[in-house]
């Protein structure tokens, strides 16, 4: 998964949960305007910032296991972040 990206909020979004393919991850992150949450095939979690040096996470939960065709997203955000908020997620297929 890359480019899991909040878009033009200046309050942190924070408990983020991604749910993909009956799966669900946990990033223990608060993500600002412009940082990038990349997860790899690997499990390696990284956030980038808009300015800062990257920041290694640990996810919870297990990485999806897409299936031919249509994949339903979710995302989830602990009660207190933003009400409103855009966040882009790119999903890639990774074929290990």
């Amino acid at each position: 998964m890359d480019g899991i990206k909040a878009l033009h909020d200046s309050q942190k979004i924070e408990g983020l949960a991604l749910c993909v393919g009956g799966e669900r991850l946990t990033y223990p992150v608060a993500l600002s305007a412009g940082d990038r949450l990349i997860h790899r095939a690997s499990g390696e979690c990284i956030v980038r910032g808009t300015g800062g040096t990257p920041m290694f996470v640990q996810p919870s939960g297990r990485p999806p296991l897409l299936q031919p065709g249509r994949s339903p997203v979710r995302v989830e955000v602990a009660e207190d972040s933003p009400k409103e908020f855009k966040i882009r997620v790119l999903l890639c297929k990774s074929y290990e």
